[in-house]
């Protein structure tokens, strides 16, 4: 999660993990650590009294689990920024950090503050570097990726919010654009609040959870596929001279091939099969939203 500094971004990942661990549509989410829940929690309900965490300070480390009706799905870590982060010497500690987590991010979610876009130049130039090292960043993955462009403290821009809307698709055309010409980055935009009116906080973590679910369920199916072409070649091997030239060779023969596939299918439908319903629940979630 990235976002310039005081974005929303502890605000966030508080108010959702409030949220997603009472439940939504038969999904929760859950702390490994029983401090980072305490914590996450506390800072909920402060919130809803109206005082807000501070800014983060250094890069924070969140290792979650998503279940769905009962079943854990699957583990996943969610990585907050300090704003500085971004606009650091490129040879700095936390800049350096911050590549390696991008090269091997499962997702991204980029913070923006909704009350800078309509607050004239100065305020908009402080978005631009994020959008423009959220390019920079983008353009060295090759693999499936999320992005959550949210557009945080919407509640405060309401009175504003077709103005704020046609800033916000002025300043991000290059981005939208960027992520459009590929073919592995799923992108949406999402507007939020968190305040004690809460709008769309799960929508940024189920997105990319969503995205994420879906590149698992490709990856089986691909195994899943290639396991069955294992056991159709091995079947028509079988036989007498296949294992006699088998143990001549010292290789394993078709029999063997055969059943190690078969197991391998049996695995693969075992793990496959808990992604079907989450998947279909999360996409009904996101017809309404903005993607690109």
């Amino acid at each position: 999660m990235l976002g310039q500094s005081n974005a929303g971004k502890t605000s966030y990942v508080s108010a959702m993990y409030a949220t997603m661990t009472n439940g939504v549509s038969g999904f929760t989410v859950r702390a490994e650590r029983s401090a980072d829940h305490q914590r996450l929690c506390r800072n909920a309900e402060r919130m809803r009294g109206g005082v807000y965490p501070p800014a983060t300070d250094q890069r924070s480390v969140y290792n979650l689990q998503l279940w769905h009706a009962g079943d854990r799905v699957f583990d996943f870590m969610w990585r907050d920024y300090r704003g500085g982060a971004l606009v650091e010497s490129s040879e700095s500690p936390q800049a350096m950090q911050l590549r390696t987590d991008i090269a091997n991010a499962g997702g991204l979610v980029v913070m923006i503050d909704s009350t800078e876009l309509t607050g004239g130049p100065r305020a908009r130039s402080r978005v631009r570097p994020l959008i423009a090292t959220t390019i920079r960043l983008l353009s060295t993955r090759e693999n499936i990726m999320p992005l959550v462009i949210a557009l945080t403290k919407w509640d405060l821009v309401r009175a504003s919010e077709e103005q704020t809307q046609q800033a916000a698709s002025d300043l991000l055309g290059d981005l939208v654009s960027a992520v459009g010409d590929t073919k592995h980055i799923y992108g949406t935009l999402i507007p939020i609040a968190c305040g004690a009116q809460p709008m769309n906080i799960i929508l940024p973590v189920l997105w990319c959870l969503h995205i994420g679910i879906a590149a698992s369920g490709t990856l089986l199916q691909r195994r899943l596929e290639f396991h069955q072409q294992l056991v159709d070649a091995a079947a028509a091997r079988r036989g007498f001279w296949d294992r006699t030239r088998a143990a001549w060779a010292g290789r394993p023969n078709a029999d063997q091939i055969h059943a190690y596939g078969q197991q391998q299918i049996r695995d693969d439908l075992l793990r496959i099969q808990p992604l079907i319903v989450p998947s279909q629940k999360l996409n009904s979630l996101f017809e309404p939203v903005f993607k690109f």
